[in-house]
């Protein structure tokens, strides 16, 4: 069956027409109905396409050398790597706790945050702008964590801390999700998921551990 040049779609007619120098006529049909019969067709085809595949896959290569590179600058700051070195080692062992036993113990959002490593929304959490004198211990199992002495206001929605009350408290593990490196911070008890340590910190420390309110307890000083 033949085909007017005319009946093909503009993509094919756009395709074809830088190549089109050889006097080809659109309407004539036999050109496009015996394309084996126009070598030098095919063959501008041809190359015409594999440009085109060349010119996507560098800008694949691009893109991905982009994405590496973002990637590499997030990673976990050394100042953090130390820190993870002097604090508890995944090695030690765990309080152990049954899960079906911490849906009952915990509400929703402590189990998603503790156990699932979920995120509360900024500005959510009690603990934001808590100001009262005392401790925060691990919600799940009690751990003594922090001490209000080290809390400060960073505006990031969450309770901050610049220190913990002794390093082996805390285990720091490197969190890989959202394609990026950061440093989870987890109890050095239960392992339970409080947030993430990050290297802007105020002084003594420049350390600012970012913690979900539902991962803690505070219990109050008392005077005797």
């Amino acid at each position: 069956m033949l085909v007017s040049g005319s009946d093909l779609p503009a993509w094919i007619q756009n395709f074809v027409l830088p190549f089109a120098e050889n006097g080809v006529d659109f309407e004539e049909s036999s050109v496009f109905g015996h394309l084996y019969d126009v070598p030098w067709l095919v063959l501008a085809l041809t190359q015409r396409i594999t440009h085109l595949l060349i010119r996507g896959l560098k800008k694949c290569s691009t893109i991905m050398n982009i994405l590496h590179t973002v990637t590499k600058q997030q990673e976990v700051p050394p100042k953090l790597k130390k820190l993870q070195g002097v604090c508890k080692s995944e090695g030690q062992c765990a309080v152990q706790l049954e899960k079906e036993e911490l849906r009952k113990q915990l509400s929703p959002m402590q189990f998603r945050v503790t156990q699932e490593k979920g995120t509360e929304s900024a500005y959510s959490g009690k603990f934001v702008n808590w100001k009262d004198e005392g401790v925060y211990n691990c919600v799940v199992c009690g751990n003594s964590i922090f001490a209000s002495e080290t809390k400060f206001d960073s505006k990031s929605g969450w309770p901050a801390f610049h220190d913990v009350i002794n390093k082996d408290r805390v285990i720091l593990s490197v969190d890989t999700t959202h394609g990026i490196q950061r440093m989870e911070v987890k109890c050095g008890d239960c392992r339970a998921h409080l947030g993430h340590v990050f290297d802007d910190g105020p002084k003594p420390t420049g350390i600012r551990y970012c913690v979900n309110s539902c991962a803690l307890d505070f219990k109050k000083h008392t005077t005797v």
